[in-house]
């Protein structure tokens, strides 16, 4: 919400990051592509419409956990305006509005505090790519990050 400077998180409430304020999102089903796989997972789990060119792409993230054999690709998407209906609690999201400038980082993933308030305060140019090794996707092991790389997408040769 612009008006009032708020982001839509979710608590996620089971599954991968169980209890973490997080986006939306979840996998690309097959025949889908990012920005429409975002649209449905956004109305899935917070009831919210979007078209999936209304989505503004603004970067890329790749998550390796050493407990985990795949890589993760997180393609990040915002919205600002044009949704429509208001946010509803799913069986894998209950929605919380935040204020950008009080994020409450301690209750989500510990890669957040390296690239979404720079994002959000413009530090961060979209696009942008990032990657981050984590140590284990859970428990204590998802708060400790092994190395990681942030930066706008065009400085990705250097």
């Amino acid at each position: 919400r612009l008006a009032t400077q708020e982001i839509l998180l979710g608590m996620k409430k089971r599954g991968f990051g169980e209890g973490k304020l997080n986006g939306f999102g979840g996998k690309v089903e097959e025949g889908e592509t990012p920005p429409q796989g975002a649209a449905r997972e956004l109305r899935e789990e917070s009831g919210l419409e979007v078209s999936p060119s209304q989505l503004r792409f603004c970067g890329q993230l790749t998550y390796a956990y050493d407990s985990r054999p795949k890589l993760m690709q997180v393609h990040v998407f915002d919205v600002c305006e044009g949704w429509q209906g208001e946010p509803v609690e799913s069986e894998e999201m209950r929605p919380v509005w935040v204020k950008e400038g009080a994020l409450p980082l301690s209750d989500m993933w510990a890669d957040d505090e390296h690239w979404l308030p720079q994002y959000l305060c413009g530090d961060l140019p979209v696009p942008f790519v990032g990657s981050f090794r984590f140590k284990g996707h859970e428990g204590e092991d998802s708060k400790v990050i092994l190395n990681f790389d942030v930066k706008p997408a065009a400085a990705q040769g250097e």
